[in-house]
């Protein structure tokens, strides 16, 4: 190899320093330090450590004891921008008011989940559309085609499949505390239920002719 080589003994520090003056700080605004004593390098910016890299080569950005490969710490907004341009992207971290967020920040872009069943390959699972609506085994929200669950952002939920016989089930719900199925609906178009009774359910938005008392509790108590 051939370039710049600064020696130190086993237990010092070997350090490139940048300075704007002779004394405090302004001596090393900015440096690369390696220390051999326990084998780390730091990069700093504005006399403070920016980047720090331990034995072990994991990396540290707000933090000088990294706990992975790389851990980024900080206390207020604290986020990974990738992106097209400064207008097109995404951020993967967390916001000034203690939330945690994946996000997309560009005009019809979708965010995408994938997993892999081999090396070197992904295939996608999940979506959601920049207009809100999320997918699960499909990328489009048609409910008589492209197979998979789609959950419409207005509240509406549709289930596609090419299954088409009473012997493959959807929409089951499944008691662990009684050890059996209490309803489902197969795709030959049966509803399977351990009952068979439908109870109506009061709502006063669904009543008509409301009209108040004009007496009071006597009248209700009297009511048989």
């Amino acid at each position: 190899r051939q370039g710049i080589t600064i020696a130190s003994s086993t237990s010092t520090i070997g350090q490139l320093a940048f300075a704007d003056g002779t004394s405090g700080d302004a001596r090393y605004e900015g440096s690369v330090l390696y220390n051999h004593n326990d084998n780390h390098m730091e990069l700093s910016t504005n006399h403070a450590t920016a980047i720090y890299i331990d034995s072990a080569q994991k990396v540290g950005i707000g933090t000088t004891s990294p706990a992975t490969k790389l851990q980024l710490l900080h206390a207020g907004e604290c986020k990974i921008t990738l992106g097209y341009s400064t207008t097109q992207y995404a951020q993967l971290g967390r916001d000034t008011s203690g939330n945690y967020e994946l996000a997309c920040y560009e005009n019809g872009a979708n965010l995408k989940f994938g997993t892999s069943t081999s090396n070197n390959a992904t295939t996608e699972r999940m979506r959601i559309q920049s207009d809100g609506h999320v997918m699960v085994g499909c990328t489009t929200t048609s409910a008589s085609s492209d197979p998979g669950l789609k959950f419409i952002k207005d509240g509406r939920i549709f289930t596609a499949s090419a299954y088409d016989n009473n012997t493959q089930e959807s929409l089951t719900m499944y008691s662990t505390g009684a050890s059996l199925f209490r309803f489902y609906v197969d795709w030959g178009g049966t509803i399977h239920a351990t009952s068979t009774s439908i109870t109506g359910i009061s709502d006063v938005r669904l009543k008509e002719n409301i009209v108040d008392l004009e007496t009071g509790l006597d009248e209700v108590l009297a009511l048989k």
